[in-house]
């Protein structure tokens, strides 16, 4: 329901006493300002005016939306003179008059904290007034209740049409009068009464910021209907099945597998190939290293392939070549007809003739990297390979001889 609503405030001497902590005045205050919070944020049409009732009627705001407008209002109401009840209700109920929409619920709210002089004629005559124009009126006495409660009770049952109207006693030492006042049914017709009060929301104390106290109460409301609407619309179509669950994590570990496959492919094909002529150095002992260097060094004088020169050298690297074996060879190779005799390597020959310079070999050897020419087993081996040399040129040379010999008896025949 949209209202416009007009708070009547006691600002008489008897504001000043202190049987509301700290004061009458600061009580009612505090009260207004939570009212007034509450009020507007029900409706965003809901408007509010504020008045002082002692001395003299003072309309501090007319209907506003602005809540710091009135909480401005509210720091300036100052305890002066006798308050005037009737006069008090007669001007709200003349600036409601003037309310910008009509279509409006007209609402005044009056806090009476001092005597109220006027009389019951008086009370029932403003009563019937203000039922005519359909104005409800909550009224809420402090302090005085007891000398006020006869005289407020006429008023009320006059002026209430259909339970519209209400009368809120708080007596004396009974605690805050903002938690009476949002735990009466002022404010328990709208179900707000208790989570105004901050009983809703366990030890914090939400009268001091009505603010929170709305904002809580709106969560609260907002977070039940989405969990129903959540809850209606999915139901149990987001369960899954076990089968499903087992089918997907089937699947993820079938792409890991995959995926770690070709990880694996990729890191091997990245690594580089060793090329065939090339033999494992890891694997080769020093003797071997040493000949491999030798081979490529002669190749590098002589030009001829690295074959050759491993045919060279192979005498070298066996150092005990059976006799038998040696025979065999020149044997064979007497057989061979003359047709059938291979044309003399000139370049081998002068490869072997290398070999048989010691002081060439030393020259050699001294350029390879980490070699040293003046070693024992170095020298050793440059003997040895002399040695060998110079008997296989011998051989060649006794097998030349033969074989000119058997060409000329074969001529002769």
């Amino acid at each position: 329901m949209v209202e416009a609503t007009m708070l009547c405030l006691d600002n008489s001497e008897y504001m000043r006493n202190g049987d509301f902590v700290p004061s009458r005045l600061e009580a009612q205050r505090d009260a207004a300002n939570l009212i007034v919070g509450t009020k507007i944020r029900e409706n965003p049409e809901n408007t509010v005016g504020m008045l002082t009732m002692a001395n003299k009627i003072d309309v501090l705001s007319t209907l506003t939306r602005d809540n710091s407008k009135i909480m401005a209002c509210l720091h300036e109401v100052k305890p002066q003179g006798v308050c005037d009840f009737v006069s008090g209700l007669q001007v709200a109920n003349l600036v409601l008059k003037h309310r910008q929409v009509r279509t409006h619920h007209v609402h005044i709210i009056v806090f009476v904290g001092s005597p109220v002089i006027a009389t019951e004629k008086q009370l029932m005559t403003l009563a019937k007034k203000l039922k005519k124009g359909n104005v409800s009126v909550d009224v809420i006495s402090f302090g005085e209740e007891d000398e006020n409660q006869q005289k407020l009770e006429v008023f009320i049952s006059n002026v209430s049409k259909e339970g519209n109207s209400h009368l809120v006693i708080v007596p004396s030492g009974s605690g805050r009068l903002s938690d009476s006042i949002m735990s009466s049914p002022m404010f328990a017709t709208n179900d707000q009464g208790q989570s105004a009060g901050g009983g809703a929301f366990g030890d914090m104390d939400l009268d001091n910021d009505p603010e929170l106290a709305m904002a809580l109460r709106i969560s609260l409301e907002e977070e039940r209907q989405r969990q129903r609407t959540a809850s209606a619309a999915t139901g149990g179509d987001n369960e899954k099945s076990e089968a499903q669950v087992n089918v997907e994590s089937d699947a993820q570990q079938q792409q890991q597998s995959s995926q770690q496959g070709d990880t694996s492919s990729d890191q091997d094909s990245m690594q580089p190939s060793r090329p065939a002529d090339v033999p494992n150095f890891d694997a080769m002992t020093e003797e071997e290293m040493l000949q491999y260097a030798m081979q490529m060094s002669l190749q590098e004088v002589t030009g001829d392939t690295p074959e050759e020169s491993q045919e060279l050298t192979s005498t070298s690297a066996h150092q005990q070549t059976p006799e038998g074996t040696q025979t065999e060879t020149a044997e064979s190779a007497t057989k061979k007809s003359k047709k059938e005799e291979p044309v003399r390597d000139e370049a081998a020959d002068n490869s072997m003739d290398i070999f048989q310079d010691p002081a060439y070999l030393s020259s050699i050897l001294g350029d390879l990297p980490g070699v040293d020419p003046n070693d024992e087993q170095v020298q050793e081996m440059l003997a040895k390979l002399t040695e060998t040399t110079t008997s296989t040129t011998e051989q060649k040379d006794d097998m030349n001889n033969s074989q000119d010999k058997d060409g000329d008896e074969n001529e002769k025949k």
